[in-house]
């Protein structure tokens, strides 16, 4: 499995808020269990907005499911087959 990262952080607006993006890509060479922990935890006040996606080779993958961490981590754990 290979991976690269292009995280992106836009800077406070007036208002107070904050946007915060990354793209994660792996490569899949074999049946694999991927398990990140990218989403903001549920203890870190409010969120207006997020997406959380994966895809593979272009199509969503539905085998996605999230754990609860401790202090409100959020673990998502995918089920993925080879591709990128």
């Amino acid at each position: 499995m290979s991976f690269s990262s292009s995280p992106r952080a836009v800077p406070v607006e007036g208002n107070g808020r904050r946007v915060v993006s990354c793209d994660l890509t792996f490569e899949v060479v074999e049946p694999a269990e991927v398990v990140l922990q990218v989403e903001v935890a549920s203890s870190s006040g409010a969120v207006r907005d997020e997406r959380f996606a994966v895809r593979s080779d272009d199509q969503s993958v539905a085998d996605v499911t999230q754990h609860a961490g401790p202090d409100g981590a959020r673990v998502q754990i995918i089920q993925c087959g080879p591709g990128a």
